[in-house]
């Protein structure tokens, strides 16, 4: 049996070359990725008409801890510097906006009403951890108030 994981996006791992990643970062970037990618697939078979931006979620879900090529210690221990410090990473490359914001949002569920592809990220990070979030448990009404409604 193999594992196959999807490549990070050629953007993202450019970014990660330039800041010289640690490959325990790019490892579980890439695996986050991978899980996201899974989530989509999964989203768009269930509920073909659901409007929301993979793209987005892929390139997310890639760069979303990049700031911890920064913050190293926060790839062993807890922290979150690495979140605005990730954004301003991307901002600062030329990374629009709208995708710099998963680095400093996939961590913040609890705390703002996301957008669907903020929560896909989040999940994918949670999936890979193996970690169980209250907020975006599907059987938590917490759920439905974390995020925009779409047109489905």
């Amino acid at each position: 049996m193999s594992l196959r994981l999807d490549a990070l996006p050629d953007p993202a791992a450019r970014i990660l070359d330039e800041l010289r990643a640690p490959p325990r970062l790019v490892a579980h970037l890439t695996l986050v990725h991978d899980v996201a990618g899974r989530l989509v697939s999964a989203l768009r078979k269930r509920w073909p008409r659901l409007s929301f931006d993979a793209e987005a979620v892929a390139f997310g879900a890639a760069l979303h801890d990049v700031g911890k090529a920064v913050v190293r210690e926060e790839l062993s221990q807890p922290g979150d510097r690495h979140e605005a410090l990730g954004e301003q990473l991307l901002l600062s490359r030329g990374v629009p906006a709208h995708l710099a914001r998963f680095a400093r949002t996939h961590a913040q569920s609890e705390r703002e009403a996301l957008a669907l592809e903020d929560l896909l990220v989040t999940l994918a990070d949670k999936v890979w951890k193996g970690t169980r979030d209250e907020p975006l448990d599907p059987d938590s009404h917490q759920l439905e108030k974390n995020f925009r409604r779409r047109d489905v």
